[in-house]
């Protein structure tokens, strides 16, 4: 199975529908948006760039969210091309499962 490409684009296409799905249900997205903010406000606590993020996220909020959301918006296509890039493991893959 892991070698045809049939079942892995069905696999990708599955996942990227699974995705986009639950991307458009605002309990999820708010969820995500949630720890993206608490994330970036501990990661970015210090120095100019926490003054500038800081003064960014006060002043700038709509603006600041619209962004997490069209991060969000790309998600399933994101999740799709890193399958694609794990697909070339599956060589790796296929000596583990036979060992």
């Amino acid at each position: 199975m892991l070698n045809d490409e049939e079942f892995r684009q069905e696999v990708r296409d599955l996942i990227f529908s699974l995705l986009e799905k639950n991307m458009q249900k605002p309990e999820n997205r708010e969820r995500i948006v949630n720890a993206v903010n608490v994330h970036l406000e501990e990661t970015v606590t210090s120095g100019i760039s926490g003054l500038v993020f800081k003064t960014y996220k006060k002043f700038r909020r709509a603006e600041y969210e619209q962004l997490i959301h069209n991060v969000l918006d790309n998600l399933p296509f994101t999740a799709v091309g890193l399958i694609q890039e794990l697909e070339k493991e599956i060589p790796l893959l296929t000596r583990f499962l036979k060992s």
